[in-house]
């Protein structure tokens, strides 16, 4: 099982340099891809699961503005096909806010050739910050730390903004894309990080209001890559949403892989369930395991290697557990796009009833519909 975290580390690999690289241009004029669609099921007045694949750059994260903008244009085109109303959960994936850190950077973090190249810009841009973050950090990987903890400020005010517009203006309930913050909570209808604490991986749910509902969904089961940076949270702490559609529940990428976040979502009342992912490496090359944390008993062994790592996500994640968990409507929204040297993979994933499904896998802005 693969994740972006390992992209993460990547990322601030070089941030303690003292020397950049000269940037690679971005295309800074290009136009948003128009978005292809895929729907299951049939549209019964009970809401959907709207699972938007984004394709961005660091350029679209560098402007709060432009990011929103490109989004806008999707859930425009989702309105244009009747994929959505007052009932529409729009999924965004894993990491969707996490790019979020390059806002307001200039040329030598978003044109940057690579992610670590992008990274040593943004230190060398904000030293003083960095240097402290760092000595500070409460985490065995500080300089990770330090990348994300210098921006969570700014990155919590983008997130309340861009998401929570997003789901006042087309009336929808969002769940954001995951961001690595330091401990947030919702305080007064706003995101507040809690300055010097450890980074989490989340996400945050906003109704159609635009208001974020008090519960933050934080990863229960970071990955080896993310051990040293990341906190776990506890299974048991994992929420479930009231919303529209029906009672809302939320893991994080590697959490839809384990029992204990089943169990938690079939105690607490969960109808539907998304699931944000980022996924790297080879979607179809061989399945090497479980990582960050041992296997569960159901897991057969001989499958490692044996499996492709599509394969196992349809038997170990949300395809193959959310069923047993009464959970019978899920959705699985990947990340694509080219953000500095970084590859994605990955393809959509459905639970509808008895069938299990997948959406096309392309390298481009997709929107997955699945009708409640």
């Amino acid at each position: 099982m693969k994740n972006a975290t390992t992209a993460v580390l990547q990322l601030v690999v070089a941030v303690a340099l003292a020397a950049g690289c000269a940037p690679a241009p971005v295309e800074a004029g290009l136009e948003a891809p128009t978005a292809l669609t895929a729907a299951f099921g049939r549209d019964e007045g009970r809401g959907n699961l709207l699972g938007v694949q984004v394709w961005l750059t660091p350029r679209d994260y560098a402007d709060r503005a432009r990011l929103r903008a490109r989004i806008d244009g999707w859930l425009d085109e989702a309105h244009r096909q009747g994929l959505v109303n007052q009932r529409t959960v729009v999924v965004f994936p894993e990491y969707a806010g996490a790019w979020l850190v390059a806002e307001g950077e200039g040329p030598d973090v978003v044109d940057a050739p690579t992610i670590g190249d992008a990274m040593t810009a943004m230190a060398l841009a904000h030293l003083p910050e960095f240097a402290g973050a760092r000595l500070s950090a409460p985490a065995d990987d500080a300089d990770a730390y330090a990348a994300f903890a210098i921006k969570a400020e700014r990155m919590a005010a983008a997130i309340t903004e861009v998401f929570g517009s997003l789901a006042r203006d087309h009336g929808v309930t969002v769940v954001s894309g995951s961001a690595l913050l330091p401990t947030p909570e919702v305080v007064d209808g706003a995101i507040a990080v809690t300055p010097g604490a450890p980074l989490q991986n989340v996400v945050f749910v906003f109704g159609p209001d635009g208001a974020p509902y008090p519960d933050v969904v934080r990863k229960a089961f970071p990955i080896e890559s993310e051990l040293p940076f990341v906190e776990p949270a506890d299974p048991a702490a994992l929420p479930v949403f009231d919303t529209p559609a029906g009672r809302l529940g939320v893991l994080i990428c590697a959490d839809s892989w384990y029992p204990a976040s089943y169990r938690e979502m079939e105690a607490k009342g969960a109808e539907v369930l998304a699931v944000p992912v980022f996924a790297t490496g080879e979607w179809r090359g061989p399945w090497k395991g479980y990582n960050g944390a041992d296997e569960p008993s159901d897991v057969d062994l001989a499958d490692i290697d044996a499996l492709t790592e599509d394969q196992a996500w349809m038997k170990y994640s949300a395809p193959g557990r959310a069923p047993r968990a009464e959970l019978f409507k899920a959705l699985t929204v990947t990340l694509r796009g080219r953000y500095w040297d970084l590859h994605a993979e990955g393809q959509p994933l459905v639970v509808n009833g008895p069938a299990r499904e997948r959406a096309p896998e392309v390298d481009a802005p997709l929107l997955t519909s699945l009708w409640l």
